[in-house]
């Protein structure tokens, strides 16, 4: 599951260096990007019934087809999204930067997990 997730193909689609409504005199730099994963077309659904009565077996039964599932997955899902990064002046050098980075983590993991039906 997080190898599809670890090798998902990245593409900057568009960069644009705009003026910063906040700041005089300073830019945001407005990445648009696309994110393709591979996942399983269809995911095996875990056992039914009682969580507390499930048989060891039957989990592990669950567990080796989903580990298949994944290792064999088929299907290709994209992601088209957005990132401002904000312009750092410091002496005679320009840095740009986000504030934190967990906001592109936590969008594709969302993506990520939604895609194959992980939140039903």
């Amino acid at each position: 599951m997080f190898g599809n997730f670890k090798t998902g193909k990245l593409t900057v689609k568009d960069v644009k260096v705009v003026p910063n409504e906040h700041v005089e005199g300073q830019k945001i730099a407005e990445i648009s990007y696309s994110v393709s994963f591979l996942v399983p077309s269809k995911l095996t659904s875990g056992p039914k019934g009682d969580l507390n009565k499930i048989k060891a077996e039957d989990l592990k039964k669950y567990l080796i087809q989903a580990v298949q599932d994944f290792k064999n997955a088929n299907k290709t899902v994209t992601t088209d999204q957005n990132f401002s990064l904000y312009e750092l002046k410091e002496g005679d050098k320009i840095y740009y930067w986000n504030g934190s980075p967990d906001e592109i983590v936590s969008n594709l993991t969302d993506f990520y997990f939604e895609s194959f039906g992980a939140n039903e």
